[in-house]
């Protein structure tokens, strides 16, 4: 598969993992809709994107936890969108115990999920039409965690269940796309280790009881 020409929406394209996909498919020529939060650092890497050889990058500015979000990514992706790449996401950093006796325990749950899960399928649900319409079928790659592969990392109790959420989800929809469509479809899921990204320099649970996730030395690079 070439994305030569093809639409590309990314989310969490601002940087990390996001803005490297975003680099790789802007050098095979891709029409990408970049979505992330931070409108100057997403300018930015659409103009990246341009230098390297992008069809076309447009900057969807969106929360994509919400409504309003997911309204904005309707709105700005083309009538036929190739491939989705689902890679926004929050971390946290904190045993469950220390944010129960700091109050914190429900509202870090609650926002994890509604962006690293319930913010995946809004998208999808914001996309899904016109992933339908594509020539090549509905195709995802969808960037979990290897935290949603494996069992048991401490400190990652609402990051864990956000991904597993993912890999339900994704998994189930694979095959009932199977069964609906008339091309088969695409759906990847990736887990990736450590990755030195700024996702968990602005990780979740930093007060009391957080941990030292320094990343740097030992991680892969996002590319």
């Amino acid at each position: 598969w070439s994305a030569k020409d093809k639409v590309v929406v990314i989310t969490g394209a601002s940087s990390g993992i996001g803005t490297s996909l975003a680099r790789t498919y802007a050098a095979e020529g891709a029409k990408l809709s970049l979505v992330a939060r931070r409108r100057a650092d997403l300018e930015r890497v659409c103009e990246e994107c341009m230098a390297l050889g992008a069809s076309s990058a447009q900057a969807v500015v969106a929360d994509i936890s919400t409504e309003e979000g997911w309204a904005a990514v309707r709105g700005a992706v083309p009538a036929a969108v190739d491939l989705l790449v689902l890679n926004a996401g929050i971390a946290m950093g904190a045993p469950f115990v220390s944010l129960c006796e700091q109050n914190q325990a429900m509202g870090t749950m609650k926002r994890l999920m509604d962006v690293n899960y319930i913010g995946s399928v809004g998208v999808l649900n914001a996309c899904m039409g016109s992933m339908r319409r594509a020539e090549g079928g509905v195709r995802l790659l969808v960037v979990s965690s290897v935290v949603g592969l494996v069992e048991g990392v401490p400190w990652r109790t609402g990051y864990a269940a956000s991904k597993f959420a993912l890999k339900g989800f994704f998994n189930t929809l694979r095959v009932e796309l199977g069964i609906s469509e008339p091309v088969p479809p695409t759906v990847t899921l990736a887990y990736p280790g450590a990755v030195n990204t700024p996702v968990n320099n602005a990780r979740l649970g930093t007060g009391d009881g957080a941990v030292d996730l320094d990343l740097t030395k030992k991680s892969m690079s996002p590319d």
